[in-house]
C-alpha cells in the first residue's frame, strides 16, 4: 500500500531534485511568419519543465537584427518566459549597442548575452570584443551578464592560458555568469571549470550542451569550433539514419551519459542548443528534470 509518509517523501525528494537543477534552451528567429507561430507553441510546451531562460541569437547583419528583438517580445507576450537575448558587438559601433542596449533595458530586458560575433566581411577593421560590449552595457544599466567560455579554446585565440584570462577579464568588467561552447566528453569541461578555478574564477560555468540531430552537421560544426568528437559517438551513430527512433535513442544515450557524470560532479545547470529541433532536446530535459526521482 502507497503509505502517506512514503508519498510525502518522494514528494519532497521531487521538489529538492527540481529546485537544485536549472535548465535553459537557446533557439534562433525562424526565417517566416509560420516557423515563428511553430516555435512559440513548441516554447509554450518548453514550459512545463520551468527553464530559468531562454536565450534568442543574433545575426551579425545588421538588416536581421531587429529580428531577435521583435521574437522576444512576441515570446514574452505569448509564453511570458524569462528570455535572454544575444548581442553582438563586431559589426555595430559603439552607439548602435547603446540604442540596442537601451531599447532592450526600456523594454523590460534585464539580461543579455555579450558575444564578440562574426565579422560579415573579412575586412573589417572593427577590434571590438565582448569585454567592450560588457563595458558598454554597464554604462547604460546594470544588466545581468552572460559570457561564452570555451573548455577547447577559441578558434581564434593564441592558445589556452590566453583564452582563460580573456574569460577572467570579461568576468572582472562585470559580465556574471558564461555559457560554454558545447563538448562530447564530460572530462573536457571539468578539466576546464579546474582550470578555471586556479585562476580565480568563480562564476558559474553553465555546461552547453548540443543534442546531435545530424551527424554532417556535427562534424561541420567540430571543425569549425575545434570541438572533439570522441569515436565512440561515431560508432553509434554512422549507420543509424538521421531524424530516425533509433537515432533519437542513441542521440539521447550520447547526451544523458555526459549530463550524468557532470551532475554526479556537482553541476546542476545546463543550458541547450535546441536548433530549433525541438523533440530531441524536450526529451532528453524531460529526463534531466525527472532522473533519480
Amino acid at each position: 500500500m502507497f503509505s502517506y509518509k512514503r508519498n510525502s517523501t518522494l514528494k519532497k525528494k521531487k521538489e529538492n531534485l527540481t529546485n537544485s537543477i536549472s535548465i535553459s534552451f537557446e533557439f534562433f528567429p525562424p526565417k517566416n511568419e509560420k516557423s515563428i507561430t511553430q516555435l512559440l507553441s513548441d516554447i509554450n510546451q518548453f514550459k512545463s519543465l520551468n527553464p530559468s531562460f531562454i536565450s534568442i541569437t543574433c545575426s551579425p547583419n545588421k538588416t536581421t537584427t531587429n529580428k531577435t528583438y521583435k521574437l522576444i517580445k512576441k515570446i514574452r507576450k505569448n509564453n511570458q518566459i524569462h528570455t535572454v537575448p544575444h548581442i553582438t558587438c563586431v559589426n555595430h559601433n559603439k552607439r548602435e549597442l547603446q540604442t540596442i542596449a537601451k531599447k532592450y533595458w526600456e523594454n523590460g530586458i534585464k539580461s543579455i548575452l555579450a558575444l564578440r560575433g562574426d565579422r560579415i566581411n573579412k575586412s573589417n577593421s572593427n577590434t571590438m570584443y565582448a569585454i567592450d560590449l560588457i563595458n558598454i552595457l554597464k554604462t547604460i544599466e546594470n544588466f545581468k551578464i552572460y559570457v561564452a567560455a570555451y573548455p577547447e579554446v577559441h578558434p581564434e585565440a593564441k592558445n589556452a592560458t590566453f583564452d582563460l584570462l580573456n574569460l577572467k577579464n570579461k568576468f572582472l568588467a562585470g559580465a556574471n555568469s558564461a555559457i560554454t561552447q558545447f563538448f562530447f566528453n564530460a572530462n573536457t569541461y571539468l578539466r576546464f571549470r579546474d582550470k578555471c578555478s586556479k585562476i580565480g574564477i568563480h562564476n558559474d560555468l553553465i555546461p552547453g550542451i548540443l543534442p546531435i540531430i545530424n551527424i554532417q552537421q556535427l562534424k561541420q560544426f567540430s571543425s569549425m569550433t575545434n570541438v572533439d568528437i570522441p569515436n565512440k559517438i561515431f560508432n553509434l551513430l554512422n549507420n543509424l539514419t538521421p531524424n530516425s527512433i533509433p537515432f533519437h535513442i542513441a542521440s539521447s544515450y550520447i547526451t544523458n551519459s555526459i549530463i550524468d557524470v557532470l551532475y554526479k560532479e556537482g553541476v546542476r545547470k545546463f543550458h541547450f542548443y535546441t536548433l530549433n529541433k525541438l523533440y530531441l532536446t524536450y526529451s532528453i530535459a524531460h529526463i534531466l528534470k525527472i532522473e533519480n526521482f
